[in-house]
């Protein structure tokens, strides 16, 4: 919650394509060395965290901001809302579960941040070839 206070002001002078590039890149590079430090002990834990809330305030307040592009003023808000949030049970609610069983799959406790990284880079694609580059699209 503390990032995305900080970052907010930083999405709305940037924009929120800009923020989400940064946003991606950020994951994708620092997803695996983030859980090689959490793996050394409860300091490296608490960095990692740190690490990866910064990346996740800048991309949930331009994911944020992006919403309110997608959809017309009539149903923004249910619209927006509704797909977040089926979104976040899809992907979020079963992502712990998918990191269990890929370590135990593989015996590997950083497979799980491939998959970020992964997830992050196509996610950085989709963004670079779909998103528009003006954002001064009127709301």
């Amino acid at each position: 919650v503390v990032f995305v206070v900080l970052l907010g002001p930083v999405v709305d002078r940037f924009g929120p394509r800009r923020m989400l590039t940064v946003g991606f890149i950020w994951v994708c590079v620092l997803a695996v060395p983030t859980f090689y430090l959490a793996n050394l002990g409860p300091a490296g834990a608490i960095m990692a965290g740190l690490i990866m809330a910064t990346g996740k305030g800048l991309l949930a307040v331009a994911v944020a901001f992006s919403m309110s592009y997608l959809f017309p003023p009539d149903t923004r808000v249910t619209a927006g809302s509704v797909s977040y949030n089926a979104a976040q049970v899809a992907f979020g609610g079963t992502a712990p579960l998918i990191a269990l069983w890929l370590i135990g799959l593989t015996g590997d406790n950083l497979s799980f941040g491939y998959v970020q990284a992964g997830i992050a880079f196509v996610s950085l694609v989709a963004l670079l070839i779909a998103y528009p580059r003006s954002e001064e699209k009127s709301l």
